[in-house]
C-alpha cells in the first residue's frame, strides 16, 4: 500500500519540531514510565556527563547530571521542551555547570573571609593598616547609593556577570554597566587615602 504522507520518503521533520522518537519517549516519561525514563538517560548520559566535566569539572560532572536528570524525572509533568529531548538536556547540563561553577566561586570567596575573620589579629602596622582599610571599604560602599550597591554586591562580590545582575535585577547589562562604573568612581573618590 502506498504511503499516505505527501513528503518525499528522504524529507525530514520541520527543525522546530522534535524527532518522532523524542516526542514518543517524551510522551512516556510525562505519563511516569520508568523504562523510557532511563532509555533517555542511557542515550544522553554519556554527552551530558562530557560536557558537565568540560564546563566545571570532571569531579562534579556526574552529580550535574544526575541532579539534571532528577529535576527532569520530577518535573516531567510540566516540561516544556521545544526541540530535542538531547537539546533540552545539554542546556539544562550547561546552566547546571555554570550555576555550580558560580557558587563555588562565591563560596571560595567566603571562605577567604571567614578565615580572615578567625585569624590571629595583626600586630603590625600593616596589618592595622588592612584591617582600617577594609572597613573603610565597607563604609564606602554602604555610602553608596541603593541601586550601585546592589549592582556593586552582585558583581564584585557574588560575581555575577553583567547580564546575570541585570536579569537579577531586572535590568539591562547596559545599565548594570553605567550603575557598575558610577559604583567605582564612587569608591576611588572615598578611597582616595588608601591609594599607593
Amino acid at each position: 500500500m502506498p504511503s499516505l504522507d505527501p513528503r518525499p520518503a528522504s524529507a525530514a521533520p520541520p527543525p522546530d519540531l522534535p524527532p518522532p522518537a523524542d516526542g514518543a519517549l517524551l510522551a512516556r516519561v510525562r505519563q511516569g514510565d520508568h523504562a523510557a525514563f532511563e532509555a533517555v538517560f542511557r542515550t544522553h548520559r554519556a554527552l551530558l556527563h562530557a560536557v558537565a566535566a568540560r564546563l566545571a569539572s570532571p569531579a562534579l560532572a556526574e552529580e550535574i547530571v544526575q541532579d539534571v536528570m532528577l529535576a527532569f524525572w520530577e518535573r516531567r509533568a510540566a516540561l516544556d521542551v521545544q526541540g530535542s529531548v538531547r537539546a533540552y538536556l545539554l542546556a539544562a547540563v550547561r546552566f547546571t555547570a555554570a550555576s555550580s561553577v558560580r557558587r563555588a566561586q562565591v563560596a571560595a570567596r567566603h571562605a577567604d573571609a571567614v578565615r580572615a575573620l578567625h585569624a590571629p589579629p595583626a600586630a603590625t602596622d600593616a596589618g592595622l593598616l588592612d584591617d582600617e582599610r577594609a572597613r573603610a571599604i565597607e563604609r564606602a560602599v554602604a555610602r553608596l547609593p541603593e541601586r550601585c550597591r546592589m549592582v556593586f554586591v552582585l558583581v564584585r562580590l557574588e560575581g555575577l556577570s553583567y547580564a546575570d545582575a541585570g536579569a537579577a535585577l531586572g535590568v539591562s547589562p547596559k545599565t548594570v554597566d553605567a550603575q557598575m562604573g558610577n559604583a567605582l568612581r564612587r569608591l576611588r573618590d572615598d578611597l582616595r587615602a588608601f591609594r599607593r
